[in-house]
């Protein structure tokens, strides 16, 4: 969003008045001060005040990952554990109903 807000030279203000989004609420999306992901309905009204599709507020190629701690130790132990991986793979080609290469899961 700060990109979008630089190349319309936007501040916080105009963007929370524009979208009748919280000013705070623009600012921590902006800090990445949110730990939770971006309410649709802010993602809409914000997509709308710039002109762009919604699928560009939801930053889908991103690194940027939010796990909960169960999650960061399951990772963690796949990652330590080889003779388990092979399983967690067969698991996951039967649940998701095709066939996937290793190296889309270790990232090989």
């Amino acid at each position: 969003m700060l990109e979008l807000m630089n190349q319309h030279n936007y501040k916080v203000a105009d963007v929370s008045k524009g979208t009748g989004i919280a000013y705070t609420t623009i600012d921590s999306i902006i800090k990445k001060e949110i730990d939770k992901k971006i309410s649709l309905n802010n993602a809409l009204k914000i997509a709308k005040f710039f002109g762009v599709k919604v699928e560009s507020m939801i930053n889908c190629n991103s690194n940027e990952v939010s796990l909960s701690p169960t999650e960061k130790k399951v990772i963690l132990a796949y990652r330590k554990k080889k003779q388990a991986q092979e399983y967690v793979h067969r698991v996951l080609e039967i649940e998701f109903g095709e066939e996937l290469s290793k190296k889309e899961f270790i990232g090989e």
